[in-house]
């Protein structure tokens, strides 16, 4: 199983907030306030405890216990929502780069490179009429 289908099998791959009735739903919870607040609002690890009324070692004890780390959670947010802009939108990189809340498109670059092996801009189909680039040419 992958990390993004573990994450999201346990942490629901729904986006809205729902109040949580146990342990079981904190992944779900995390997962759901990272990603309505990429790009707006801080999703530091601190913000998202405080939101859900939790101190920040707390909130990272019992993910631990769901066998979940809050990185790994912020991480297959932004990898899922970076795969879909730039698979579905036009929008420039630094504007995608600012949507996943990285200071730096930099570091978006970095991510990426990380999570597929590639820039972001490689990840883009290729525009209608022209062939993509063979992967030895890249």
């Amino acid at each position: 199983m992958t990390d993004d289908a573990r994450i999201v099998g346990r942490a629901g791959a729904g986006a809205a907030f729902r109040p949580a009735t146990d342990r079981s739903d904190l992944a779900w919870r995390v997962r759901s306030l990272v990603t309505e607040r990429l790009g707006r609002e801080s999703t530091a690890l601190a913000d998202v405890s405080r939101t859900i009324a939790v101190h920040p070692r707390t909130l990272q004890r019992s993910l631990a216990d769901e066998g979940l780390g809050f990185g790994e959670i912020l991480d297959c947010v932004r990898r899922q929502q970076a795969r879909s802009y730039l698979l579905d939108t036009d929008l420039p990189l630094a504007e995608i780069s600012a949507r996943l809340g990285f200071a730096e498109q930099a570091v978006f670059s970095r991510c990426a490179r990380r999570w597929w092996g590639a820039a972001p801009s490689r990840m883009r189909p290729p525009p209608v009429g022209e062939q993509p680039v063979p992967a030895e040419g890249r």
